[in-house]
């Protein structure tokens, strides 16, 4: 191999060394096109997702209640404090 190295001029390990920085180069040129393609499905499906709501095709996320409710007991000293006081 030295022999062929000597000969040729050529040394292997630089000329891989090149080829992994382009195809790093590539890879990372992919990754950022996919990034931004990813980006680009996701607003398009939440815009979508906002008009078929709005034709009322979807249904429309609860939000919260104004009622109050509790699963305990009315303390009704402190409501009777409260209601003598305003």
């Amino acid at each position: 191999m030295e022999k062929y190295l000597e000969e040729n001029g050529v040394n292997m390990s630089l000329e891989l060394k090149e080829e992994a920085e382009e195809v790093e180069d590539d890879l990372r040129f992919l990754h950022f096109e996919y990034l931004k393609k990813k980006k680009a499905s996701q607003i398009l499906h939440r815009n979508q997702v906002k008009f078929l709501r709005h034709i009322g095709m979807l249904p429309k996320p609860e939000t919260a209640s104004a009622e109050v409710s509790a699963d305990f007991p009315i303390d009704l000293d402190s409501f009777r404090y409260y209601a003598e006081k305003y």
